[in-house]
């Protein structure tokens, strides 16, 4: 399934973008003002890329997926969440733009995730970036790196 090339604003369903068990391409939209931009459940061999998401609560939600989901070349900003995984495996996030979210990225419960290249408007400019989520069987604080954080945002 490609969904491309659209302004969704408003949704009636509060969701930009919602799949479910899917194999998918989501590249070149603007989503603005709803619950969620992006909606994913159940994913496999899904790509994210090049999308505009502002003023929305979850910029970008994967629950229960893994395998081969490229995150990359997204504007994320002024949202609360930029970014919320909860219970995923093997996804890649790479040179994104997180620009004023609340909370740029978060999860819960998360393997094989690897962050690398985005740019985060709250880095300091020196070593890497923390992202900090929970690993749910004990609720442990849990924290993963973008070992290279990108020094300014990409042209997207």
């Amino acid at each position: 399934m490609n969904i491309q090339r659209n302004i969704i604003t408003n949704s009636t369903s509060d969701r930009g973008v919602s799949l479910t068990s899917s194999t998918a391409s989501i590249e070149y939209n603007i989503i603005t003002d709803c619950e969620v931009g992006i909606d994913l459940s159940g994913q496999r061999t899904t790509l994210v890329a090049y999308n505009d998401i502002r003023r929305v609560n979850v910029g970008i939600y994967i629950y229960h997926s893994s395998s081969k989901i490229s995150i990359l070349n997204n504007n994320i900003q002024n949202n609360l969440y930029g970014i919320f995984l909860h219970f995923v495996r093997r996804i890649l996030i790479k040179q994104n733009n997180f620009v004023n979210n609340t909370y740029h990225a978060d999860f819960v419960t998360m393997w094989f995730t690897r962050w690398t290249r985005n740019y985060w408007d709250n880095w300091d400019g020196i070593g890497l970036y923390v992202v900090q989520g929970i690993q749910t069987w004990y609720e442990i604080p849990w924290y993963v790196f973008d070992w290279l954080p990108a020094q300014e945002p990409y042209d997207i």
